[in-house]
């Protein structure tokens, strides 16, 4: 498996607790996700719940991803695949249903 299955296989639970939710599917579940390879590797980093359900991940490290999705420092991220900071993402994701970002993490953990 190439680093891109790699990091779709990381990353969707990643951006799942990344999608807010206020009415919590029964499932939750993405309706929609696209992981593509940075389109501005020197663009700053950045991610964002948006109203609707929608994410918005820019430029992003898989670290950066880890960071934001399970709340953690650098120092608690241990090992993973040579690419860790080096490939950066562009990452779009949409979930019906979750609108209250505070929640965001509670639905990959659950």
């Amino acid at each position: 498996m190439g680093p891109l299955g790699r990091l779709i296989l990381v990353l969707v639970p990643a951006v799942l607790v990344a999608t807010p939710h206020a009415q919590v599917p029964k499932d939750p579940a993405f309706d929609v996700v696209a992981v593509k390879p940075a389109a501005d590797p020197t663009a700053g980093s950045f991610s964002m719940v948006e109203p609707g359900g929608r994410y918005t991940g820019q430029n992003m490290s898989l670290r950066l991803m880890i960071k934001t999705a399970y709340g953690v420092h650098d120092s608690q991220i241990v090992g993973g695949p040579s690419w860790i900071d080096s490939d950066h993402w562009d990452v779009k994701a949409k979930a019906e249903g979750y609108t209250d970002s505070s929640k965001f993490r509670d639905v990959a953990r659950g």
